[in-house]
């Protein structure tokens, strides 16, 4: 698909005004159309466009952007984008676009993209500085920018209290000596009767809450993340094998984490809100109900029995949001279509929830794997 001069001149205006207007990072537009509009910082949120659309779903599309380094010009170059606009514009980049025949217009060159700190160049644009191709850069960026997400991810979850890690529990034991009956922390029985300590629940809620954000990334990157749903699963196995309280906070981070971390799900339109709703319900309801169907029977048909309602339970929190915080937070069909779109989209993520979860629940409970 290309576009006439006039088109590519037309749009890219267009992606200019929108990029102003709702200060975005980055804007993308093609025959009058905005196709996405970006949040957050980085190349992140701009490699998350890409694989969504894939190369041809760009082609012939108009870049609005606040920076245009090298990096962001070869994204440009690979999903055969137009024409590129950069409110910043690096002299590498303007030379790569040229070099492939895109029209470009900036507001202000700068000699190069540096990092935060301004002390070197953008880790970014040394990463695709020698890169053969630009298939060849997209790819790089693309490998780090997904181990980048998984890096902060195991960081994220290693942020608990002190007094909640095995680790400095056992510690703690071994030079204190055994702890008597009265002085024991109470532990949390699980399903099958096993205690569960603090800490144990703590670090299944973070692995949970890691697996939720990591996910996404892999699903997205071939095109099959709003299909399968692959935030829900993690959820849904965190707050069963933990409590309602530490599900319920898993569900509600990842969204928004995932947000901050790599632009997608979106604020707008309010996909990130809502979906942090439907998610903390999810996990709200698994850690409530798995232990009052299963306690004293942890048969795999059970399991059945707190997961099916459980995500019903997340389909009305998800209604019930888009009914009334999603008309404040601009979005923009009504809540009844919004719903039924998105269960219809995610009917493989469905059956998927119901083949893996009691088969994951099952053989993370206490006494097989941590989760």
């Amino acid at each position: 698909m290309t576009a006439s001069p006039s088109t590519a001149v037309s749009d890219l205006a267009l992606a200019v005004s929108v990029l102003r207007d709702r200060s975005a990072s980055f804007v993308f537009v093609r025959d009058g159309r905005v196709l996405a509009v970006g949040e957050g910082s980085g190349i992140a949120p701009l490699v998350h466009a890409l694989d969504r659309f894939k190369p041809a779903g760009l082609e012939g599309a108009s870049l609005a952007d606040k920076i245009i380094g090298r990096a962001a010009a070869l994204i440009a170059v690979y999903g055969g984008v137009r024409a590129v606009h950069g409110e910043f514009m690096s002299r590498a980049a303007m030379d790569e676009l040229a070099r492939h025949g895109i029209t470009f217009t900036y507001g202000v060159e700068i000699p190069s993209v540096l990092n935060q700190r301004g002390t070197h160049l953008c880790p970014f644009e040394e990463l695709v500085a020698g890169a053969p191709s630009p298939a060849a850069a997209v790819q790089r960026l693309r490998t780090a920018v997904q181990e980048g997400i998984a890096k902060a991810s195991l960081h994220y979850i290693g942020m608990m209290p002190p007094g909640w890690s095995p680790i400095k529990q056992e510690a703690a034991t071994q030079e204190a000596g055994p702890l008597t009956a009265a002085a024991a922390p109470a532990a949390r029985p699980g399903p099958d009767g096993a205690p569960k300590g603090k800490g144990r629940l703590v670090a299944q809620g973070g692995m949970g809450l890691a697996a939720a954000l990591v996910l996404p990334v892999a699903f997205h990157a071939v095109g099959i993340g709003p299909a399968f749903l692959p935030m829900h699963v993690p959820v849904l196995v965190a707050g069963a094998l933990t409590t309602p309280f530490i599900g319920a906070l898993v569900g509600l981070l990842a969204p928004l984490l995932s947000h901050v971390l790599t632009g997608m799900p979106p604020l707008v339109p309010p996909i990130a809100p809502l979906m942090a709703f439907e998610l903390a319900a999810y996990g709200a309801a698994a850690g409530w109900l798995r232990p009052l169907v299963m306690r004293g029977n942890a048969s795999a048909v059970r399991e059945y029995m707190w997961l099916l309602p459980a995500m019903v339970i997340g389909r009305l929190a998800l209604a019930a949001a888009a009914a009334v915080p999603g008309s404040f937070l601009g979005l923009p069909v009504p809540a009844w279509v919004y719903v039924q779109g998105a269960t219809a989209a995610g009917v493989p993520g469905i059956v998927l929830q119901l083949l893996l979860i009691p088969v994951l629940v099952q053989r993370l409970s206490w006494g097989g794997s941590s989760l």
